[in-house]
């Protein structure tokens, strides 16, 4: 009897070794496939993000930055308030019919004039809210204006987030602001889309660089993600992405799947470290 017990533990133990080998396994093989499927979706992202860069830079050198604009920028550094309302009128004149086709066809969400000082001097996609101070919200803005430097990369606003290319505007050695052209995450992910095998795809934003900024009659641009506290998304009247979501069986499950994970805050953590070199 003694023997058969001793036998009976043998195989256990050796039954459990193998189970443990095989989960070991699984995971291993798990982990491989989100590394692959990771260093797809971030080929995908720069080649597109890069695509657009290119046609936007196309834009600002050869259409938007004519002697005309930089003439009214020029008059509009040191303009005081009532002169600057009338050279912003003559600038959205200059350039709606650039704004409202073209660059509207390309994707182009957001055009949008900020002052040498960092203040927003006009808001094609919202020309009432002017004058208000971004430098200290806006990174990329304080970049542009105090570096001088050309950046991109998703970024909130005061009204809508996108990923943002914005340039330093220099004339005659004379720094006369900066302007950025932004994409809506739907226009990125219509591109990813012919590239990724995966239809389903949802933005999440932290609420720091989303509510806590914008204006306070646009923050129902927003709305509560289902499995987190500390991000939104973009509410399903401005986003068909976020409306597919909400009508997809399939998000809707792995919705519940992550809601029930543990310390699912600080996974997501994780995973935006994982995915921060995306929106740079």
């Amino acid at each position: 009897m003694k023997h058969f017990f001793l036998s009976l533990s043998f195989c256990l133990g050796l039954f459990l070794a193998f189970f443990g080998y095989l989960n070991a396994e699984k995971e291993k093989e798990i982990q491989t496939l989100i590394n692959h499927e990771n260093k797809i979706l971030h080929t995908s992202y720069t080649a597109v993000t890069n695509m657009f860069s290119i046609a936007i830079e196309n834009y600002f050198r050869h259409v938007i930055m004519q002697p005309s604009v930089l003439e009214l920028l020029h008059q509009a550094k040191e303009a005081p308030s009532e002169e600057k309302a009338v050279l912003r009128g003559l600038l959205y004149r200059e350039l709606y019919t650039l704004y409202n086709g073209e660059l509207k066809r390309l994707g182009i969400r957001q055009l949008h004039f900020h002052t040498h000082k960092g203040e927003s001097f006009l808001r094609f996609h919202k020309p009432s809210e002017n004058g208000d101070a971004l430098i200290d919200l806006r990174p990329s803005i304080k970049i542009a204006n105090t570096d001088k430097k050309f950046v991109s990369g998703f970024e909130g606003g005061r009204i809508y987030p996108g990923f943002r290319y914005v340039f330093p505007i220099i004339d005659k050695e004379v720094h006369l602001g900066s302007v950025e052209l932004s994409l809506s995450y739907e226009s990125i992910e219509f591109e990813l889309s012919k590239l990724l095998t995966s239809k389903n795809h949802i933005l999440l934003m932290r609420k720091e660089i989303t509510t806590s900024i914008v204006f306070e009659n646009h923050k129902e641009h927003f709305m509560p993600a289902n499995f987190t506290k500390n991000y939104v998304i973009e509410n399903q009247k401005l986003s068909m992405l976020t409306a597919k979501s909400i009508e997809s069986p399939l998000v809707h499950r792995v919705n519940e799947l992550l809601e029930a994970l543990p310390d699912i805050e600080k996974k997501i953590s994780q995973w935006q470290k994982l995915f921060h070199s995306f929106c740079r």
